[in-house]
């Protein structure tokens, strides 16, 4: 048995407009991480903002001692951005040209040290 075919796409098109879905955005989110012993701390992974394709993070020192952190790309363990922040220092900005997700990982540190990644200013 035949099948009829399915000619609404055409049809759409020929009146002068097919509508085809929008490209889903990545939902605005945000992690955090506190670091409450010695072994640093690991955010879960979030997307990059889409369409500009980037990353806010903030990563605050404990009082104690610096700390060390990055921005790791949770599909392939690729690191695309580090740093060092002295003790009670602080560092933060944005990372551009991304287009997965993304986890912020605090190591090297003392108690009381945290950091915050984001998708929106």
């Amino acid at each position: 048995m035949r099948r009829p075919l399915l000619l609404a796409g055409v049809a759409a098109g020929a009146a002068g407009a097919l509508a085809l879905p929008a490209p889903a955005l990545a939902a605005y989110d945000s992690a955090h991480c506190y670091n409450i012993n010695s072994t640093g701390c690991t955010t879960r992974s979030i997307p990059a903002e889409t369409p500009g394709h980037w990353l806010n993070y903030s990563v605050d020192a404990g009082p104690i001692c610096s700390a060390d952190w990055k921005v790791v790309d949770a599909g392939n363990g690729v690191t695309v951005g580090n740093g060092h922040v002295s003790r009670n220092g602080h560092a933060g900005s944005w990372i551009g040209g991304l287009y997965g997700s993304y986890y912020l990982r605090i190591y090297n540190s003392c108690p009381g040290s945290e950091g915050t990644i984001s998708n929106f200013d």
